[in-house]
């Protein structure tokens, strides 16, 4: 696993699996090349807000159980093309994009 500020890369087998993005809870210092504007308010990652998003743009998501059952605090979800959503206390704090 490598860490960069905000980001984190998983590689399994020399191959990269996983890129994570964490956002504080005043807005992810993400670098110049990324831009997360609207996420930047927590108000804009609260679960209903991203709740509408996903279905405005017909994305089918659905809740995985098993990495919410390790932490209490944190449910995670995965959308249809792989992409991981945390929440803690119903605002949005991980996005993790899979790669295959």
């Amino acid at each position: 696993m490598l860490v960069y500020g905000d980001l984190e890369f998983r590689f399994r087998n020399n191959h990269l699996e996983v890129v994570t993005l964490t956002f504080e809870q005043s807005g992810a210092q993400v670098p110049a090349q990324i831009d997360s504007e609207q996420f930047r308010p927590v108000a804009n990652r609260s679960f209903h807000v991203i709740e509408n998003l996903l279905k405005e743009n017909d994305v089918a998501w659905k809740k995985d159980e098993i990495m919410s059952d390790l932490d209490q605090e944190v449910d995670v979800y995965i959308t249809e093309h792989h992409v991981h959503l945390a929440f803690y206390k119903d605002v949005l704090t991980k996005i993790g994009v899979v790669y295959k």
